[in-house]
């Protein structure tokens, strides 16, 4: 069975257009931009464009926000030592007291704080950390938490507030009831942010106490309240998001591929860029479904980016099995 040749055909049914743009590398360059301004201390020039993304609401060609992936700038470049965070909060308050009006400001401080306390505790468990660890998160998420309380009535029209409390939320441990309530209140600030819900995902893992169950809940009433501009394509960037907890929460999470690939079509349909084909075809594989694997697989120009794939090779492995199902080659 010769799957490639009707691709085409199949593309046009779908209303499927070749990507012109790689998100990936556009996103490294806006990152790169942000912090260049910030490093120089151009706080005129970060507050506009802050402005800007939060106005126009303007995405990216793979469909995130440009207002994300400017808060995302800023921790991108930070898992450094004490005094290099010394320098970096000290830039986010003279850009505060440079501009006391300033959402992106205060947001960006309340950032560098949760970061700077991340640094501190590392990444093991709790049970595992010393004492001097322990103390020294606590008393940087602590200043993060009150910040963020402190600064919510000038700074919550920008959903990365929503984003950044999401996170206290999670390693808090708050019951369901109250992040159920937290998600409500920032649907109905901005439901399509859509970062402050794939924050929310580590609340739902088994490690943590979670129920991976409770997630699938999570990602069907997103995509309930976004569908009327991207359809069911929270479907498929919520099971992304996902997979990067590993194999236990997909396998608990029982969303079914009739409704992953749903997403991934209505993601494509609005979203043709290459970092989503790349995804597409990747989970298409894993889900052993050749014909949609070979239509996301056939829209990649020149090479598969490496870093949307599990492991180096992949890609090819794939595109292997797709062509030659009487080699039965496994994939997962």
């Amino acid at each position: 069975m010769r799957l490639f040749p009707a691709i085409a055909f199949l593309a046009v049914l779908l209303g499927l257009q070749f990507a012109k743009a790689d998100d990936f590398a556009d996103r490294r360059a806006m990152e790169k931009s942000v912090i260049d301004l910030f490093m120089a201390e151009k706080f005129d020039a970060l507050d506009a464009m802050a402005d800007e993304f939060r106005t126009s609401r303007e995405r990216t060609s793979s469909g995130i926000w440009k207002l994300t992936v400017f808060y995302d700038s800023f921790s991108s470049t930070v898992r450094l030592d004490e005094k290099s965070y010394a320098k970096l909060e000290n830039l986010a308050s003279a850009w505060i007291d440079a501009r006391p009006n300033s959402i992106a400001a205060k947001l960006t401080y309340a950032q560098l704080l949760n970061d700077h306390a991340w640094v501190l505790r590392g990444d093991d468990y709790w049970a595992n950390l010393t004492e001097q660890q322990r103390r020294d998160y606590m008393r940087y998420h602590t200043r993060f938490r009150y910040y963020l309380i402190d600064i919510k009535n000038k700074t919550s029209a920008d959903p990365q507030w929503y984003a950044l409390m999401s996170t206290a939320a999670v390693y808090e441990g708050w019951d369901d009831e109250s992040i159920d309530a937290f998600i409500s209140e920032a649907i109905d600030k901005e439901p399509y942010y859509y970062q402050t819900y794939f924050n929310l995902f580590t609340h739902y893992q088994s490690k943590w106490g979670g129920e991976p169950s409770k997630l699938k809940d999570l990602i069907f009433r997103i995509t309930n309240h976004t569908k009327s501009h991207d359809g069911k394509s929270f479907i498929a960037r919520g099971y992304w998001v996902a997979s990067r907890y590993g194999k236990e929460v997909v396998e608990n999470l029982g969303l079914e591929w009739t409704d992953i690939n749903s997403g991934f079509r209505d993601l494509i349909k609005q979203y043709p860029d290459q970092w989503n084909l790349n995804a597409y075809a990747k989970f298409s594989c894993l889900a052993e479904d050749r014909v949609n694997f070979a239509i996301a697989y056939s829209q990649i120009k020149v090479r598969p980016i490496v870093e949307a794939w599990d492991y180096p090779g992949q890609s090819i492995i794939c595109a292997t099995w797709a062509m030659h199902p009487e080699r039965h080659i496994q994939v997962k």
